[in-house]
C-alpha cells in the first residue's frame, strides 16, 4: 500500500516526546502486515487502530498508529507508539492464521 500522510506538527511534536516516535517514519511502515483490530469515533470521525511492523529492513518494531482516511485519501495520523506486549502477540496470532 502506497499511503499518503499528514499530521499537524505540534502533534508531531508531542508525539515525538512523548513516544519516541516521529510520525515521518510512517513511510517504513508495512501495511501488507498490518491489521486492524479497532477503530472509533471521535469528533464526528473514523479514527482507525494499526498494529503493524515498521523498519523491516533494520530491526523490525511492531507499533500503533491511529489514522484518519480524509476523503482524498490521505491518512491523516493521529499517533504513533511501540505496541505493547498484548497488541505484539495479537498482531502476530493475526498474521499466523491469517
Amino acid at each position: 500500500m502506497q499511503a499518503q500522510y499528514e499530521w499537524d506538527n505540534t502533534k508531531n511534536d508531542a508525539n515525538q516526546s512523548k513516544h519516541g516516535l516521529s510520525f515521518e517514519r510512517m513511510h517504513k511502515f508495512d501495511w501488507d502486515l498490518a491489521i486492524s483490530p479497532d477503530s472509533q469515533f471521535i469528533d464526528q470521525e473514523e479514527r482507525e487502530l494499526w498494529l503493524g511492523p515498521i523498519d523491516l529492513r533494520i530491526v523490525a518494531v511492531v507499533v500503533v498508529v491511529v489514522v484518519v482516511e480524509r476523503d482524498d485519501g490521505i491518512l491523516r495520523i493521529i499517533s504513533l507508539r511501540r505496541a505493547t506486549n498484548q497488541e505484539i502477540n495479537l498482531w502476530k496470532r493475526e498474521v499466523q492464521s491469517g
